[in-house]
């Protein structure tokens, strides 16, 4: 085949292979930046997530040291009343 040849068909077929390579460039490139904006929704849902638990922590703590401070209040009454059961009177 003579040179002429071989660039009258390297031409189309170079022609095809580079919008092939940029279509799927393309591709890729949009699949990246639909995989970015992705990541991004998964990390804010992350970040609101992390603050619902230490909202909920926060106040189960709360909740905690209150049922612990009436468990005091009624342990010290029932001493109290045991005591007075217990104390001879006059």
């Amino acid at each position: 085949m003579s040179e002429k040849n071989v660039n009258n068909v390297a031409g189309p077929m170079a022609d095809a292979w580079k919008k092939g390579l940029e279509e799927n460039m393309a591709r890729v490139q949009a699949g990246f930046e639909e995989l970015g904006k992705l990541e991004q929704m998964a990390t804010e849902q992350t970040r609101v997530l992390l603050n619902d638990i230490a909202r909920l922590q926060q106040e189960g703590l709360t909740w905690a040291t209150k049922v612990n401070a009436e468990w005091r209040k009624v342990g010290m009454d029932a001493f109290r009343k045991s005591a007075e059961l217990f104390t001879p009177k006059a």
